[in-house]
């Protein structure tokens, strides 16, 4: 697709800009760019059973035990509450987590046959919830740590596997102490199983993209006070950072810099608060495929761990700015 860029001033007249969010991508990527190589080219063979999937889908098993536990103490959260839709969201991603890891080709991420629904044992009905709560808690926290470290000792789309189980369930565990109900999940689309385009491409669109941010957040932080204006302060400055090394990056190999666009039109204008706090999640939602091709395109393993903790920070800021609770940050779907 064209890039379309603002017109100067002088002239008195404006044209359309690419979109801040358009789908997955927060804007569209510089045309020198192979779209076989943005986030989404389908693989041409399965990858292997994964060592280390087995005990990893019993612990999402007892994750989903946990969430049931959570709703059935003393009659469980609302359904309509923050809580409860949290709960829900969370539910839905064990169990998409659990039917990728019991099969042959868990990068491949397949749903299984049938979605169950929560058993609540006699036991979790009479379960103290802010116990069950706390417990369900630990296990999101100790199921991302110990996925965050599979993902430092692997790489390619084997990695992003591990790094987005272990970035959702981070965006899980802080969900749950959240009092902002996350987004409405989006409609279930068709799992794409990646195949990374190279290191130097994969630089390049996340360069492309963070300029985008880099603009967002300067429109959205005037809007903002308080905390929240602390927060996106600290995400733009985050960014910059991200942004200076992978230029830094790309100018130590000799390859093109992508350049910034004048300026970007967002999905929705951030007119007030709440729809620059809308701003910055979608933003960030929208940003994660990019660094999911990034994770699973580094080749050295310092690299790869920068990449995988932006996957992580970034999952954690959109779910912190009320993101619906994404399943698998850093896939195309």
């Amino acid at each position: 697709m064209r890039r379309r860029v603002l017109l100067s001033a002088a002239t008195g007249a404006a044209l359309s800009l690419p979109p801040l969010v358009a789908g997955c991508s927060v804007f569209t990527p510089r045309s020198n760019q192979p779209s076989p190589n943005a986030p989404g080219r389908r693989s041409p063979a399965p990858t292997p059973t994964l060592s280390g999937s087995d005990s990893a889908s019993r612990r999402e098993q007892r994750l989903l035990d946990g969430v049931a536990a959570v709703i059935g103490a003393a009659a469980g959260p609302e359904p309509g509450s923050a809580r409860g839709r949290a709960l829900s969201q969370i539910w839905q991603g064990h169990v998409a987590h659990r039917a990728a890891l019991v099969s042959t080709t868990p990068t491949a991420r397949p749903t299984g046959n049938a979605t169950p629904t929560p058993t609540v044992s006699a036991s979790a009905v009479n379960a103290d919830a802010k116990r069950a709560l706390s417990s369900l808690r630990a296990g999101e926290q100790e199921a991302s740590k110990a996925y965050l470290a599979l993902a430092a000792s692997t790489q390619g789309v084997v990695c992003l596997l591990w790094a987005s189980l272990g970035s959702a369930s981070a965006g899980y565990e802080l969900a749950l102490t959240s009092s902002q109900p996350p987004a409405p999940a989006p409609a279930a689309r068709e799992r794409t199983t990646l195949v990374p385009p190279s290191e130097v491409q994969a630089l390049q669109s996340m360069v492309a993209q963070l300029h985008a941010v880099v603009y967002g957040y300067q429109l959205v932080i005037g809007r903002l006070k308080g905390e929240r204006r602390v927060q996106a302060t600290a995400s733009l400055r985050r960014h910059r950072v991200l942004l200076d090394r992978l230029v830094e990056l790309l100018t130590d190999r000799a390859e093109d810099v992508p350049a910034a666009a004048p300026a970007y039109v967002p999905p929705i204008r951030p007119t007030d608060a709440a729809k620059a706090a809308e701003l910055v999640a979608r933003m960030e939602v929208a940003l994660l495929p990019w660094v999911g091709q990034w994770v699973a395109a580094a080749a050295a393993a310092p690299d790869r761990g920068v990449a995988v903790r932006a996957l992580l920070g970034g999952t954690r800021t959109a779910v912190g700015w009320g993101s619906a609770l994404p399943a698998w940050p850093g896939w195309p779907d």
